[in-house]
């Protein structure tokens, strides 16, 4: 692979949005670059060809914003696509605004990717650091992977994170210490050239410009500034905004506002994949009354044939410690059945419990009856628990599939209903602007609401996800109606 030479430039940028006006671009004002205000998040990204090609795609119809993280395992996928898309005179390096960020390494990551991990705390699910040797090992390590010169942005990655450090204990004001230790580091690295430092204060809670410093969990952006000495190179921040998660435009302490008013520009994230009321919620529509009649008719039938094959299989059973081992583990049908409304009341949370409990449990079930089977002196009994033991896991699995899709459908009414209720609070001038899906609605929303100083993220693992994200730029509204609509608490 040939390096990609170069950064971002204003030239460059402004070349690229000239060429591609169907899709409005903001100004980034301490660096004069232009960026579509609808940019490629890289969370979930893989070296799949759907995804290689969504992301190829996007560059290709106007989007030139790409925001990524060293912990995403998928630099070197970006990487790839940008070389190829360069080598083939389709894109300039010159022409792309490359974010990535650094702060946070996950339970997985932390010890195959770090050689050099220092004065870290530790997290429920990883560790958090801005030591320097720390983010100078995750640029480098971002560099190669992108096989880039330059990082346009790099941004720390959720300082709010070592407020619930398991080890130590933080004051909002230690944070803040070891933010600027962190922003020190990173202007000595601005002065030699190879990247563009700002600061990323997102992803566990929303930023929140509250006069009250001590709020557990919050961090002020104007501290964040005095943190960084107000640096010329402090140049953007990247927080969650979307119908849900609407404090940013809070009517006292408006994020967007603030951050206009101290020249940062603003990029944001978690737009369809919301949190509510701690729980992750899908955006998704298109609710359907006859596909629900028909699920719950199979899923009638499908928890009669696993109730009836775990009664056979525990009657059947010979006695022994062994077979009363397995009887204990021959319930989920019994416990699905009974936790029914609850599991299919919020679709991720019921994928979370099938894969992280379900699964594991039935293949530790399928494991013991094997092992009954190998020590079962009857031929048939031995067939007939293997057999057992395949046709209960197949079984449960549909079962799975059925509570997922109705689970799904749930979502989907909910939401069909929720989209009934924005629509119906678009300003008369702007109700042809509404459009057709929830989802859609919020990508022109918060598309709108951040208006030329930002970009909305979102995840485009697809071609069609591209397009339709594309499309949405026909659908912007004024930024003050934008945000008077975001202002309703839809949630509730």
């Amino acid at each position: 692979m040939s390096k990609l030479l170069g950064r971002a430039t204003p030239e460059a940028t402004r070349i690229f949005a000239s060429r591609n006006t169907h899709i409005p671009h903001g100004i980034i004002p301490k660096l004069n670059l232009s960026c579509s205000r609808f940019g490629f998040g890289a969370f979930r990204l893989t070296d799949s060809h759907n995804h290689q090609l969504a992301l190829s795609t996007a560059l290709s119809k106007g989007i030139n914003v790409i925001d990524t993280a060293f912990q995403f395992l998928n630099e070197r996928v970006i990487g790839t696509v940008l070389e190829k898309l360069v080598n083939s005179e389709k894109l300039r390096r010159e022409e792309i605004v490359l974010i990535t960020k650094a702060g946070f390494a996950s339970n997985e990551t932390k010890d195959s990717q770090y050689r050099n991990l220092k004065d870290f705390v530790e997290l429920s699910n990883g560790i958090q650091s801005f030591h320097p040797t720390f983010l100078e090992e995750s640029i480098s390590n971002s560099l190669k992977e992108l096989n880039a010169e330059t990082i346009d942005i790099f941004m720390l990655d959720g300082p709010e994170r070592l407020l619930s450090a398991k080890n130590k204990t933080y004051s909002i004001g230690k944070v803040l210490d070891e933010m600027r230790v962190a922003f020190e580091h990173l202007e000595k690295e601005v002065e030699r050239g190879m990247w563009i430092k700002s600061a990323k204060v997102c992803h566990l809670m929303i930023l929140n410009p509250s006069q009250d410093t001590h709020h557990p969990g919050h961090l002020n952006l104007r501290d964040i500034l005095k943190s960084s000495e107000e640096s010329e190179n402090f140049v953007a921040i990247e927080y969650p905004f979307n119908i849900y998660e609407n404090n940013a435009i809070d009517s006292e302490n408006d994020i967007l506002e603030i951050a206009k008013s101290l020249n940062l520009y603003q990029f944001t994230n978690r737009g369809l994949n919301v949190i509510d009321n701690g729980m992750i919620k899908k955006l998704i529509s298109g609710y359907n009354q006859d596909a629900e009649t028909e699920l719950m008719q199979r899923l009638s039938l499908q928890f009669e044939s696993v109730l009836k094959l775990e009664a056979d299989v525990t009657t059947n059973s010979v006695i022994g410690p062994d077979a009363i081992g397995i009887s204990a583990q021959l319930i989920w049908g019994q416990v699905l059945a009974d936790s029914f409304n609850t599991l299919t009341e919020n679709l991720f949370a019921l994928q979370h419990y099938i894969n992280k409990t379900v699964k594991p449990s039935i293949d530790q079930c399928s494991n013991s009856i094997s092992l009954l089977a190998e020590r079962e002196t009857s031929e048939d009994f031995k067939e007939y628990l293997m057999n057992s033991s395949k046709t209960y896991q197949k079984e449960i699995m549909e079962l799975c599939e059925i509570l997922e899709s109705l689970a799904k459908l749930k979502l989907q009414r909910t939401n069909d209903d929720l989209h009934k209720l924005i629509a119906l609070s678009y300003p008369k001038p702007y109700r042809g602007k509404v459009p057709q899906t929830l989802q859609e609605t919020a990508i022109a929303l918060v598309g709108s609401a951040i208006g030329s100083r930002g970009t909305m993220l979102v995840g485009m693992r697809d071609v069609s996800y591209v397009n339709n994200v594309i499309q949405q730029a026909d659908k912007l509204i004024p930024e003050n109606v934008a945000t008077d609509i975001l202002r309703i608490d839809f949630a509730n």
